[in-house]
């Protein structure tokens, strides 16, 4: 977004130089809703652009015959401002002209001048615009997320637990036990380890086994999982 406001100022201040519109001090106040290094760098940038030989200015004023002619040659433009910028960028050479047709000219380029700052005031003004909006998306995202995560974070890690609090324990009693399923056939050892083996060896290095269990079969009794509904039960 930085660099297509800069893009725009810097078009501003070329054809504010070409066309010798405003002095810096009238710029900077223009557009003081810009960081001053935006503008000091438009600024600059334009006197780079265009030397004081391209400066195009209109003191005298048209002939009352005219100003018709005046009239309906600004309808014709189109007042698009990268047309606009391409035409008043465009090189002048007074040589060519008749003198009425110079200053003519000149007053032609000095209005549309003036109608293309205008646009690119108001492309500015919108690019504003959208960036602080952006900004304002960005600090309600972040406002969410500080808020919201930790409690969705703390949901996801508890939703069990809360879910199993608000049960009764006889439902949450069968709940545990059908559960709590062994899903392959293994042994436990004595020291608490769980093996997929139940052949010569298994948990030799675990003091041995303690038991061996089947898949499917149910690894608490309905009377452990009674006692485990009963502390996990928050309505009885």
């Amino acid at each position: 977004m930085d660099e297509e406001i800069q893009n725009k100022l810097n078009k501003y201040c070329i054809i504010n130089r070409k066309y010798h519109l405003l002095d810096e001090k009238q710029f900077l106040s223009m557009f003081s809703n810009i960081k001053i290094e935006h503008l000091k760098k438009a600024w600059e940038y334009s006197f780079v652009e265009i030397q004081n030989k391209e400066i195009i200015t209109s003191y005298v004023e048209l002939q009352k015959n005219r100003k018709k002619e005046f009239s309906n040659r600004l309808r014709k433009f189109n007042f698009n401002s990268s047309d606009l910028y391409f035409y008043l960028n465009s090189e002048f050479d007074v040589k060519e002209l008749l003198f009425d047709d110079e200053h003519f000219e000149r007053r032609i380029r000095n209005a549309l001048a003036k109608r293309h700052q205008i646009i690119i005031k108001t492309e500015i003004k919108k690019l504003k615009r959208q960036e602080k909006l952006r900004e304002i998306k960005d600090k309600i995202i972040s406002t969410i997320a500080i808020t919201f995560i930790p409690i969705l974070i703390f949901a996801l890690l508890f939703v069990s637990r809360i879910r199993d609090g608000f049960t009764s324990v006889d439902i949450l009693t069968e709940r545990i036990y059908e559960r709590e399923i062994y899903e392959f056939d293994g042994s436990i050892c004595r020291d608490g380890k769980i093996s997929h083996s139940q052949g010569r060896g298994t948990c030799s290095w675990h003091n041995g086994v303690y038991r061996k269990f089947h898949k499917g079969q149910h690894k608490k009794s309905k009377k452990e999982s009674r006692i485990e509904a009963q502390e996990r039960s928050w309505i009885e």
